[in-house]
């Protein structure tokens, strides 16, 4: 079995370095987001790290739908875009990858609602805010019914320059 870690060093940091620096001279602006996009997001979908975070409409629910709580797509656009320190701190960089790997589980409906905060190269507000907004309350076997911060703190553990960074995306 692959590790997660190991992957993001070995393959998407000189891949997204190699995408930033190379492929991206003399392209076209749209097909340099969309090829960061969909290989971060390629990345980080093999690994759906399920962080036993389950939404309460989802735990009586036949089909459930797994989100990433941090939109690998939106990462992998911003950190592209902010390649320093995001791509060249490796540290940050393992962090970050981590928290896109983490999935939620959802409703199909909770997951269709929750995409619709991301809008190509902008969010309409942050990765903790879309649940609050869509009052989705998270549980967790163990620990029950738990507060939205305090779930994604516990089990995902964002590092706080993903939000600081993740502000100068918001539109509303």
């Amino acid at each position: 079995m692959i590790d997660k870690n190991a992957y993001g060093k070995d393959v998407i940091i000189p891949a997204m370095k190699m995408l930033v620096e190379d492929l991206w001279e003399g392209k076209p602006l749209e097909w340099k987001k969309s090829m960061i996009r969909q290989f971060y997001y390629m990345g980080a979908f093999r690994f759906n790290y399920n962080t036993e975070l389950i939404s309460l409409e989802a735990r009586s629910a036949n089909k459930k739908s797994k989100d990433h709580i941090f939109v690998p797509e939106f990462t992998g656009f911003m950190i592209a875009e902010n390649p320093d320190p995001f791509l060249y701190d490796e540290d940050l960089f393992l962090r970050i990858w981590n928290i896109s790997c983490c999935i939620v589980k959802v409703t199909s409906a909770q997951n269709k609602s929750l995409s619709g905060y991301t809008n190509g190269s902008f969010i309409k507000c942050g990765a903790i805010d879309r649940y609050k907004k869509e009052n989705i309350v998270l549980y967790h076997k163990k620990y029950g019914i738990m507060d939205t911060e305090q779930a994604i703190e516990d089990f995902i553990k964002p590092p706080k320059e993903y939000f600081e960074l993740e502000k100068k995306y918001i539109r509303s």
